[in-house]
């Protein structure tokens, strides 16, 4: 499978401030830390932008003006 598309890499987002994985936040809302829930109560996605759309990202950014366009 292509790397871009690649749906069993596990991406490890610990400290990016993400809630779903957030120490803190796991044990406020439910008690409990990552180690003993199912992270299924949010909708965030766990895999990486395949490099063709960051690639088109990056293509518009270049421009450095982000006005309304037709």
């Amino acid at each position: 499978m292509s790397k871009d598309w690649d749906f069993d890499e596990i991406v490890d987002r610990s400290g990016t401030a993400s809630m779903k994985w957030e120490p803190s936040v796991l044990t406020a809302m439910f008690g409990k830390g990552k180690e003993n829930l199912l992270p299924l109560w949010v909708a965030d996605m766990d895999f990486k932008c395949p490099t063709v759309v960051r690639k088109a990202m990056e293509k518009r950014l270049e421009h450095q003006i982000y006005g309304y366009s037709l």
